[in-house]
């Protein structure tokens, strides 16, 4: 915890605050420094470099959304605008024995994804090294098996 005279680098002020520990919703500040979560309770008075006034709305961590099939918009699109703009901080891809990974290089994509955006390669992005959503990936079955056909067949073309 910063000392008093220590400035925020944002300071959240006047919401009402839900942190998911199932306690009760409650009014509170919350000061921030390097982007970590420095205080939370009654901070008035206290400085900032930026405020920002949430009177009157909810204050909560992010949301994780933990059955997505968001494999091939981490590629196209890394940043995520239409997960962070519903409060979605963490995404699980790769469900439903679906998923991107493991995808080496020049390995064509796994079906369905291969269906639902067949440029995306084309579009890809390099993901940020910290990106604003989280992604937990899961290796699928189907990527699996898909990477494991692809190189047997590589190898079998060499030979002949």
């Amino acid at each position: 915890m910063p000392d008093s005279a220590s400035p925020f680098d944002l300071l959240i002020h006047g919401g009402t605050l839900i942190d998911g520990t199932r306690a009760p919703r409650r009014d509170a500040d919350i000061g921030i420094v390097d982007g970590r979560i420095a205080d939370i309770g009654d901070l008035a008075g206290r400085p900032a470099r930026r405020t920002l006034d949430a009177t009157g709305r909810i204050v909560a961590p992010g949301f994780i959304d933990s059955h997505t099939h968001d494999d091939q918009a981490l590629l196209s699109d890394p940043a995520m605008p239409f997960k962070v703009s519903q409060g979605v901080t963490t995404v699980v891809s790769g469900n439903c024995g679906i998923s991107i990974a493991p995808l080496r290089a020049g390995t064509p994509l796994p079906a369905p994804l291969d269906l639902l955006d067949a440029s995306a390669r084309a579009v890809a992005k390099p993901i940020p090294r910290e990106p604003p959503v989280t992604n937990a990936t899961l290796s699928a079955n189907e990527a699996i098996r898909n990477l494991v056909e692809w190189q047997r067949h590589r190898e079998l073309s060499a030979r002949t």
